[in-house]
């Protein structure tokens, strides 16, 4: 039912993707014209009902040459307010998208259009382009666990136990988890200096039991038996009962959940690979400094555990 087409070698091809998906829809009784505009800023693919070719339905920007040399803030703001502000219905698609779920894509742009047909006048704010595309994908990578808290009661008197209890259960947990966690657990609002110092303490005396490694200045313990070759899952939190922030997730954990998307979506850029491994943690707002974390966190994958591979602003899982 598609064109035939060898994924590998396509970038080879004079025809691009554009070429190939606007076939595809034709395929299916749609008018397609192809790189509509007079200005810089293009419709890849403008779709119409045959029997309407001039009453176009909805634009199809892709990740070309012309998206490419865009910056940002052009590419993601300037052009699509501009678009919609001619009345335009705009749906995103990525290359790499289209060829690793081609069926999937062309589906996804089919129900865009009946969703126009059916609502001819919904805002366009309000509109099935404005929600992420396939390529951001919602459902729960394959290798994430449920984060498992230590039911250790907090004994003030013998604190050991109970850290012995939180890293054999939780770690790797950050230095500054275990605080909040001992603060919380006594009732109390922040961590101090006393038991800032009774913890460094317990952690002395289970010393034999326990180790712990460093990301990015942060200390993060585990069992003595931890082995980081064999570790290839990442904890989920959704109700966030762990009090996990960020940058209380190794490095480790971040490139397992890295490497769960780059496998089930194909080569990504950095910036959108790091926006889905916060979405999947549950963070919704990504600051610089969080942004800075996971990529930094990735790349630490890419260069010490081979599972990654980092090629400029691409990121691909080796192979």
């Amino acid at each position: 039912d598609y064109l035939p087409f060898n994924a590998s070698n396509l970038e080879k091809r004079e025809i691009g993707v554009e070429k190939y998906l606007a076939e595809d829809i034709r395929k299916l009784g749609y008018c397609v014209e192809e790189n509509l505009g007079e200005s810089s800023f293009k419709i890849d693919l403008a779709i119409s009902l045959k029997e309407k070719p001039s009453e176009y339905l909805l634009g199809v920007l892709l990740d070309n040459e012309h998206f490419a040399n865009m910056t940002c803030r052009d590419r993601n703001i300037n052009e699509p307010n501009i678009l919609h502000r001619l009345g335009w219905n705009l749906c995103h698609i990525y290359a790499v998208e289209y060829l690793d779920h081609r069926k999937e894509v062309v589906q996804y742009i089919v129900t865009a259009l009946n969703e126009i047909l059916t609502n001819p006048n919904q805002e366009k704010e309000e509109s099935v382009f404005k929600k992420k595309p396939l390529f951001i994908k919602q459902t729960m990578p394959k290798k994430s666990i449920p984060y498992t808290l230590s039911e250790e009661a907090c004994d003030k008197k013998n604190l050991a136990p109970y850290l012995l209890s939180l890293i054999e259960y939780e770690g790797p947990i950050s230095l500054e988890l275990i605080n909040r966690r001992y603060c919380a657990a006594l009732g109390k609002k922040r961590v101090g200096s006393i038991s800032r110092g009774e913890i460094d303490k317990a952690l002395q005396e289970i010393g034999d039991r326990v180790t712990y490694f460093i990301n990015d200045g942060t200390r993060f313990y585990v069992p003595k038996d931890f082995e980081e070759a064999s570790f290839l899952n990442y904890r989920l939190d959704p109700e966030n009962k762990s009090l996990r922030t960020l940058s209380d997730i190794c490095y480790q954990e971040v490139a397992n959940c890295a490497a769960d998307i780059l496998k089930e979506q194909g080569e990504m850029d950095m910036a959108d690979l790091v926006k889905q491994v916060s979405l999947v943690f549950g963070y919704k707002v990504l600051l610089q400094s969080k942004n800075a974390y996971l990529t930094k966190a990735i790349k630490d994958s890419s260069c010490k555990r081979n599972r990654i591979k980092v090629r400029e602003s691409r990121v691909l899982l080796a192979e």
